[in-house]
């Protein structure tokens, strides 16, 4: 296995060395040996962060984020409405990708500042109520549906996100 991996990046002739520098990699090999007698556990701690360490720069965590379609209805002006966009994304940068959506059917959570009962969402969707500006309380709903709807895509076999419980939380007055 471990060959097979060397002999997959290009350009790299481990083979090569091996027949032109024999005496160096033989010694090289005895140091290894005798350095991973004594190092004991700690060598492979070693190896497994610098492996870490290599595969989250080959591989950063950020391509693996769990990404999420949000739907962001407001009363308020424009401006306020984008304030918004930016403040759930910066808070969840790093966490998830957010992509704000425009059609209300395409969206996996329906976010609102005020309460309008017209509002034709799917049985499937959520809907969470915000206040501006966004408070922790707020942040902390947010998470927990978002949280909600990725353990049930985790249940399904399916890559796409169509089908998420409904989970409202509405303040009434």
């Amino acid at each position: 296995m471990d060959d097979r991996l060397l002999f997959s990046f290009p350009g790299i002739h481990f083979t090569q060395d091996n027949e032109t520098h024999p005496y160096y990699l033989a010694q090289f090999k005895k140091f290894w040996e005798e350095f991973s007698h004594n190092s004991g556990t700690w060598i492979k701690g070693h190896f497994d962060m610098h492996s870490l360490l290599l595969y989250s720069y080959l591989l950063p965590e950020t391509n693996f984020l769990p990404e999420i379609k949000l739907y962001l209805y407001t009363d308020l002006s424009p401006l306020l409405f984008e304030h918004t966009k930016n403040s759930i994304n910066n808070y969840f940068l790093g966490k998830y990708t957010i992509h704000f959506v425009s059609d209300l059917k395409e969206s996996d959570l329906i976010v609102g500042t005020v309460h309008y009962p017209e509002i034709d969402f799917q049985e499937n969707q959520t809907l969470i109520l915000i206040q501006i500006p966004l408070t922790q309380n707020d942040y902390e709903h947010l998470d927990e549906a978002i949280n909600h709807l990725l353990l049930k895509d985790m249940g399904r076999s399916t890559t796409s996100r169509t089908c998420v419980v409904a989970v409202c939380r509405i303040q009434c007055e």
